[in-house]
C-alpha cells in the first residue's frame, strides 16, 4: 500500500490569533511559516502538495486569491455570511433575529421589536465593527459613529442570557473537535450541544454543500441550546479542543482537496 502524501501546514504568526502557536507547541504538524507580506508585495511560500492553511481571516482571504495555494483554505467566506446560512437554520437560533442594512437603524422602532436593549453585530464573519448591546433609543448615535458601514447588512437580535458557549468543528455533518469558549477553564461540549451541532452541520451540508464548518452554540441556564453563529475552520480558534482530532480531520480534508485537483495516488498492492 502506497502511503498518502505528507500534509503540511501554513501557519501564520499573529499575536491576536494564538491557534497556530498552539499547534506549533504541540508539535503535531509539519509547519511552514506563513508571512504574507504587504498586499502590494505578497511573499507567499513556494510549496506544493496537500496543505492546510491556518491563520487570520484577513490573510487567508488573500491566500484564496493566490491560485497555487488556494486549496489550503477550506472556508467559503461568502457562504459563511448570515444571509447565506440563516434561511437553513433560523429555527435553531432560539431568539428573534433580523437582518437589515445598518442605515435602517434610523427608522426602525427597535424598542417595540426588541425592548430597551438590542444586540447588534456585522452580518459577515470578518468584523467591520465590534458586536455589542446598545440601548434602543441610542440607535441614531450608533449609526452616526459607524456611518461608513451604513449600507452594510447587520444582525439585530434580542438580548438573551446565552449561558455557556461551545465551538464544534464539523466535517461532512459530524463533529470532529469541540470545546467551550472563550474563557478558561475549557471543557468539552455536552451531548445536547453536540447533537445540535450535528443537526446544523447536516442541514448545511445538504442544503448549502458546506463540508467544513464550525458551529458555535450556547447552552442557557435553562438547558436551552441556541445557535450563536456559523464559521469556518481555517481561521477559528481551537480553545480546548482535542488537537490530534482537529489535526486529523483537517489533514483528511487537505488530502481530499489535493486529490480533487487531480493528484490521485496510484493504486497500490
Amino acid at each position: 500500500m502506497i502511503d498518502p502524501p505528507r500534509v503540511r501546514w501554513l501557519l501564520e504568526e499573529d499575536p491576536d490569533f494564538p491557534g497556530p502557536q498552539t499547534l506549533r507547541e504541540a508539535a503535531l504538524v509539519d509547519a511552514i511559516p506563513l508571512d504574507p507580506g504587504p498586499p502590494w508585495a505578497p511573499r507567499w511560500p513556494s510549496v506544493d502538495g496537500p496543505l492546510v492553511a491556518y491563520g487570520t481571516m484577513r490573510t487567508l482571504r488573500r491566500l484564496q486569491a493566490h491560485a497555487p495555494l488556494a486549496h489550503a483554505v477550506f472556508d467559503s467566506y461568502p457562504a459563511l455570511r448570515w444571509s447565506s446560512w440563516l434561511p437553513s437554520l433560523y429555527d435553531l437560533l432560539g431568539r428573534e433575529v433580523f437582518l437589515v442594512p445598518m442605515n435602517a437603524l434610523a427608522s426602525l422602532d427597535l424598542e417595540r421589536h426588541f425592548g430597551p436593549r438590542v444586540f447588534v453585530r456585522p452580518e459577515t464573519n470578518y468584523k467591520l465593527f465590534a458586536a455589542r448591546v446598545i440601548l434602543a433609543h441610542q440607535a441614531h448615535e450608533f449609526l452616526d459613529f459607524h456611518r461608513e458601514h451604513a449600507r452594510e447588512l447587520v444582525v439585530l437580535s434580542q438580548v438573551v442570557d446565552l449561558g455557556h458557549e461551545f465551538r464544534c468543528f464539523c466535517r461532512e455533518g459530524e463533529v470532529f473537535a469541540h470545546s467551550s469558549y472563550p474563557d478558561l477553564p475549557y471543557r468539552e461540549a455536552p451531548d445536547i450541544v453536540l447533537a445540535a451541532a450535528r443537526a446544523c452541520a447536516r442541514r448545511l451540508l445538504e442544503q448549502r454543500g458546506l463540508r467544513m464548518i464550525t458551529v458555535d452554540l450556547a447552552l442557557s441556564p435553562e438547558n436551552q441550546v441556541r445557535l450563536v453563529e456559523i464559521g469556518g475552520v481555517n481561521s477559528w480558534g481551537v480553545y480546548g479542543s482535542h488537537l490530534p482530532s482537529f489535526v486529523a480531520a483537517m489533514e483528511a480534508e487537505a488530502l481530499l482537496c489535493w486529490e480533487d485537483r487531480g493528484h490521485r495516488s496510484p493504486p497500490g498492492g
